[in-house]
Parts: C-alpha cells; structure tokens; sequence
C-alpha cells in the first residue's frame, strides 16, 4: 500500500474500493453482455453485489458455495465417499469443514443433487439460481450470462440475498 493510501481517511479508501468494484463489475458485464451492459445506469451498478466484481473462476466458487448452503441438510445426511468428496472439492476444504459445523438453515428443500458426478455442477446450478434471484431486478439480464445455467428454483429474493450473506460469512477460503 503507498503512503498516501495509507493516510487517505477511510471514507476515500472506501470510495476507491467501491470503484474498482464497480470497475470490475462494469468490465465483466460488458464482455459477457454487451448490449445489455449498454443499458445499466451508473445507479444500478452502484448497486450490484461485489460478487459481481469476481473473477470468473472465484464466481464459480462462490455459485457451488451458495449452491451447498442451499443443500445443506441433504449434504449432512450424505455418506457416500465419493459425492461427499465432490462436494468438498467444488467449495473447498475449509468452507465444507464450515458448512457441516453450523446449525442447518430453516430453508425449502431444493431438488436432490444426484450421483457424485453431478453434485459440483448441480451445486453451481442451485447457486446460480439463488445469487440471480437476490440480484435487483435491472442487472439480471446483463448477469445471466456470468453465472451457470441456474436450477429452477422458487426463492424470494430477500431469502436469497440472506443466503448470500450468510455464505459469506462461512467463506474462509477463496
């Protein structure tokens, strides 16, 4: 960090991280989307999740996470070896060792995850779902191309952006 930014006052560091998420985001949206890019306002990507800001490997990560927060009843319940290592594998160690230690969410069931080989793509599916539900309403087309297809899913959006929050605070990794 220079000198300066270290002696900035934290409302103009602040200022300084949110434009370069916005940036980030703005840079993002217009490679997966262009046309609809052109159409969000500065308000509203003032408004997007810093999420969006991720790369598109992070952003993956980040979908089975949710994905496996979502599931995570039926994951605590799982005793197959190799799906429970395909989990593991598509949130990382240290989110799974998280996830397993917290008292289940009071959430609807989603749609059973399947066969091992399906779980990380199912994971990012269910994630995908719920990070576009919580998203507001006028940066959903221009991100649907950033996330998996998402799973069909009834959420409302406020459920969803609690799940969202409640991932981040498992996050332990990236």
């Amino acid at each position: 960090m220079s000198a300066t930014a270290e002696t900035m006052a934290p409302p103009a560091v602040a200022t300084r991280a949110r434009r370069r998420c916005r940036a980030a985001t703005a840079a993002r949206l217009l490679a997966a989307a262009p046309e609809a890019a052109a159409d969000i306002e500065w308000d509203v990507l003032d408004a997007a999740p810093a999420w969006l800001a991720l790369d598109a490997v992070a952003c993956a990560r980040l979908q089975c996470r949710v994905g496996a927060l979502l599931c995570q009843a039926e994951l605590r319940l799982w005793i197959d070896r190799p799906r429970v290592a395909a989990a593991r594998a598509a949130v990382g160690e240290a989110f799974w060792k998280a996830l397993l230690a917290r008292p289940p969410l009071p959430l609807p069931a989603p749609p059973r995850l399947g066969e091992a080989a399906q779980v990380p793509e199912r994971l990012q599916a269910l994630g995908a779902a719920v990070l576009w539900t919580a998203l507001p309403a006028g940066l959903r087309r221009a991100v649907t191309p950033l996330l998996a297809a998402p799973a069909p899913l009834e959420l409302h959006p406020e459920a969803a952006r609690q799940l969202l929050a409640a991932v981040e605070t498992l996050e332990i990794e990236p």
